[in-house]
């Protein structure tokens, strides 16, 4: 959840659409909530379903937001600001919040071991961040780059077809995988942004069919989602063709229409970008503790979970803005 740092030539949508990501993020875990206890097949069942279709995307555009800027060859990552800040930054967060939230929520305190499920992407972008100089060098060169995205897509295609039919061999463990596979898209999609920025007729219907693709890939993964009446549809895999194909079109609409903004506006933007990662990670706490209170005044399921997501989403963003004034935990954990 890197934030670049040019305020100069600098695309808002980017920050938009990190903002994004990080209310989907949110949406995801007030939206899930009350699957396990309304009835499979209720109108408030399968609302909760379509929207947690709707917002899958967010956790694939945080991972290709990060390629975006950390796998840009024109920009220097030395090894020991990749490990001194970025990876160090993840693992003092996560020792931190693993322990606010033992202390809060009275449960056990593992250091690197959090049981709170959303921290198992605080793991994941440190295996990726370990992986990025490696994956630089397939960015640096343009032909390399385009046959990885190529080869990447089909595994994650032959993996999820795999769910379904029983296939020669087994291909998850390949170097392929899909989270890093999912950075390097990201800068893939940088170039094909910087490119379009000089527009012609054909790349510009080129663009229009891949938002149409994205939409559509949206509504499968939405409505697939109420017709299975299962909480844990394939087609809710982050490697999922479907899940591939709209949240890459939602970088590429990002980054092909720049929004250039100035003063306060810029200023507002850019602090709530920011908080983004701080508010990943305290989004949860706040969820827990504002969810039941908010069911006894509202009972409408639907009402209910649209007041927890802005609730839960602003505060989250308070409480990061507020620890972001205190320099060593700007440093260190939000």
């Amino acid at each position: 959840m890197a934030v670049e740092k040019n305020t100069t030539t600098r695309n808002y949508s980017i920050d938009v659409l990190r903002i994004l990501a990080c209310l989907a993020v949110v949406m995801a875990h007030v939206v899930s909530s009350p699957l396990d206890r309304i009835d499979p097949g209720s109108f408030d069942y399968n609302l909760c379903l379509f929207l947690k279709g709707v917002r899958r995307w967010g956790v694939p555009v945080f991972l290709m937001i990060t390629g975006f800027f950390m796998l840009d060859p024109a920009k220097e990552v030395p090894m020991k600001k990749l490990f001194s800040k970025n990876i160090l930054r993840i693992l003092t967060a996560l020792i931190f919040w693993s322990g606010v939230y033992a202390l809060v929520l009275h449960k056990p305190f593992y250091p690197l071991g959090s049981q709170e499920a959303h921290f198992w992407y605080l793991g994941m972008i440190i295996g990726v961040y370990l992986a990025v100089p490696i994956l630089r060098f397939i960015t640096a060169n343009s032909a390399l780059l385009k046959y990885f995205v190529l080869v990447w897509f089909c595994v994650m295609v032959y993996n999820y077809v795999g769910r379904f039919v029983t296939l020669p061999f087994d291909m998850d463990d390949v170097l392929f995988v899909k989270y890093a596979g999912y950075c390097v898209l990201g800068y893939y999609i940088k170039t094909l942004a910087v490119d379009s920025f000089e527009d012609n007729a054909k790349k510009k219907k080129i663009r229009r069919g891949v938002y149409w693709l994205g939409l559509i890939a949206l509504l499968v993964t939405s409505i697939g989602g109420v017709i299975s009446q299962n909480g844990h549809s394939v087609l809710f895999n982050y490697g999922a063709p479907n899940m591939i194909i709209c949240s890459a079109a939602i970088l590429l609409f990002a980054a092909s229409h720049p929004l250039k903004l100035q003063g306060k506006k810029s200023a507002w933007l850019l602090t709530c970008s920011e908080c983004t990662f701080g508010i990943y990670l305290v989004h949860m706490l706040v969820v827990i503790e504002i969810y039941s209170r908010i069911r006894r005044f509202i009972p409408n399921i639907p009402l209910n979970m649209f007041v927890t997501i802005v609730v839960a989403f602003c505060v989250s963003y308070v409480i990061a803005f507020l620890l972001k004034k205190v320099p060593i935990l700007k440093k260190y954990v939000v």
